[in-house]
């Protein structure tokens, strides 16, 4: 009675379903463009805080130091803090970019994210813990994560493995 090997890793098979979903996992192509989607959304709220900003600023006096400071402040909250999280609470796990590219976040065993969650993830441990922490590496840690789907055998990034959460086809 002899042991069969495990097939070989194949990064572009077909993605299995996700443990507990029903839905498979998500390809790495529509996580990039979902990305992709949500840099432009997020762009165009910061773009929108710093115009209201510089209207500050053109005020003039004090109130113009006051109103850029207050755009990019407003800027950072709510494209770090609020955009990604309220979506997905609110969506079923979906940005704008996730909807684009018809794939949703939700816990490992399939159930639907909360605000909680989402915040932990988009923010503290993606934003905060992975990106700003990650430029003291020379973003080699930012890389390093999403490129991650490519090679492990669940197709998910380190956000996902220290969140308990998958990104599947919705």
């Amino acid at each position: 009675m002899g042991i069969t090997p495990a097939p070989p890793y194949d990064p572009f098979a077909e993605p299995a379903p996700a443990a507990g979903t029903g839905h498979p996992t998500a390809a790495w192509g529509d996580r990039v463009g979902a990305a992709f989607i949500d840099f432009f959304v997020r762009l165009a709220i910061f773009a929108v805080c710093m115009i209201a900003g510089a209207a500050g600023y053109l005020a003039g006096g004090s109130a113009g130091e006051i109103g850029i400071t207050a755009g990019i402040v407003l800027g950072v909250i709510l494209t770090w803090f609020v955009y990604a999280p309220l979506m997905m609470a609110r969506t079923d796990g979906q940005t704008v970019g996730h909807r684009a590219t018809n794939t949703r976040v939700v816990m490992a065993d399939g159930s639907r994210m909360s605000g909680a969650k989402a915040f932990v993830r988009e923010a503290l441990v993606k934003g905060i813990l992975i990106e700003t922490v990650g430029s003291f590496t020379l973003y080699i840690l930012p890389l390093v994560n999403y490129l991650f789907p490519l090679w492990d055998p669940n197709k998910e990034t380190l956000h996902d493995k220290l969140t308990g959460t998958r990104v599947v086809a919705a």
